[in-house]
């Protein structure tokens, strides 16, 4: 279970179960990026926008630790786009 579970459900479009796992792999490692990255992803999907942005900014902030230049970007377009979107709306 985990990361490559979520990714699964995904797939198949399970939003709550994708969640979950991305839940378990932080639970397992609270400095997976890619978990926080992706579960920001599910939340914008579920219309929970303020969870994507904290998602996005942790995942922004990890990135940067690990020196991943292009994940912080991507997590950071992420946040902008969401913002974005409130606003908007």
């Amino acid at each position: 279970m985990g990361f490559e579970q979520a990714n699964t459900s995904v797939a198949y479009k399970q939003w709550d179960f994708a969640q979950a796992d991305y839940n378990k792999a932080i639970e397992r490692n609270p400095n997976y990026a890619d978990a926080y990255y992706h579960r920001g992803l599910i939340f914008v999907l579920k219309e929970e926008f303020q969870k994507a942005i904290t998602d996005g900014e942790k995942a922004s902030q990890l990135y940067r630790q690990q020196g991943n230049e292009a994940g912080y970007q991507k997590a950071q377009e992420l946040v902008n786009l969401i913002r974005h979107k409130m606003n908007t709306n």
